[in-house]
């Protein structure tokens, strides 16, 4: 029976669509890696992220150490034009070899009309960080400066992820954190400050029952947008917690779960920051898509106390109020088996 490889497919479907005239929004958006990357060996990283910033330097050691306290071994992270010191933040773990930075507005100076203003930038840099370091992690996650990922009822998220090693893929859902209160920026963490969350959405609002995912570099083909990957069957697809399939659909509330795993989504940290934030738009990327606080109102139109990531705080303080330390990564015993 004659068959044709994902990648060939999907190539022949956009010079059919080119030929036709008919450019399908999602399918027009994607961005495919010119081949796969390589699986980890066994000395590279368990478990890394990838993240891209802009003048997140007040909140990003606070960050680092929280995801470095549950399991995470390397950072790569995309320095998007900050102009704050975050270099200057970053320079101790550049040099401990635990963060790989990337000038990424460097990168991009006269690829802008590349880039677009559709959030295409930050999809660029996922897969350049595919593309390139994807060889070096078992694990890759993505997420944002502002979303904390961890796993709910333990204190490890790499032993968690032992528990999906039959999976290429691991998507994860939102809470949405609104402003709890604070007009403007309280002294303190955000992971203490912030505890008023968005009940549990009651329809499918994809703003506000959102996934973020990791991967296995490996199996990934390309880049859909930034909640899922395409992966090895050339579709957009990932798995929940509970293993059922979500594809590109990721934000129906049947399949939402945080049983094992969440994050915390500080959508917006007091509200002058967040006027602050929507005032400067990323380069590549929309001013405002959300129009006029309208998410915003939203989260905070039924809130309830969440405290539930406040069990790491003693930990995140302690190691906070050290430099970072000299000490081993976290290794991978070996490249995974596939039967």
């Amino acid at each position: 029976m004659f068959s044709m490889n994902p990648e060939t497919l999907y190539q022949l479907e956009q010079q059919s669509w080119r030929l036709a005239g008919m450019w399908p929004g999602a399918a027009k958006r994607r961005l495919w890696l010119s081949q796969p990357v390589v699986e980890a060996g066994a000395s590279s990283h368990y478990l890394t992220v990838f993240v891209i910033v802009r003048n997140e330097s007040a909140y990003l050691k606070e960050w680092l150490e929280f995801h470095r306290m549950i399991g995470v071994s390397h950072f790569f992270i995309y320095d998007n034009g900050s102009s704050d010191g975050t270099a200057d933040l970053l320079a101790p773990y550049v040099k401990e070899g635990r963060v790989t930075l990337v000038n990424w507005a460097d990168f991009l100076k006269g690829w802008e009309g590349v880039a677009g203003t559709n959030g295409r930038s930050q999809k660029l840099a996922m897969l350049h960080c595919l593309a390139n370091f994807g060889h070096l992690a078992e694990w890759m996650a993505f997420i944002d400066a502002d979303e904390f990922l961890f796993p709910t009822a333990t204190d490890s998220l790499a032993k968690v992820l032992h528990e999906y090693e039959d999976l290429d893929s691991l998507s994860v859902y939102w809470h949405m954190f609104g402003t709890s209160g604070h007009t403007r920026k309280p002294p303190g963490l955000v992971t203490e400050n912030f505890t008023q969350r968005l009940r549990k959405p009651k329809t499918s609002c994809k703003h506000l029952s959102r996934v973020k995912t990791i991967v296995r570099p490996s199996a990934v083909r390309g880049v859909h947008n930034s909640h899922v990957f395409i992966l090895r069957n050339g579709y957009p697809e990932s798995w929940t917690e509970r293993r059922a399939k979500i594809g590109h659909a990721d934000h129906r509330i049947a399949n939402r779960s945080t049983d094992v795993l969440r994050i915390n989504h500080y959508y917006s940290k007091s509200l002058a920051e967040y006027r602050e934030r929507r005032a400067v738009p990323l380069l590549g990327q929309r001013s405002d898509f959300r129009g006029d606080d309208q998410m915003l109102r939203l989260i905070e139109s039924d809130t309830v106390e969440d405290i539930s990531i406040q069990r790491f705080v003693p930990t995140l303080q302690s190691r906070l109020s050290t430099e970072p330390e000299d000490g081993n990564v976290v290794q991978m015993t070996g490249p995974r088996l596939i039967n």
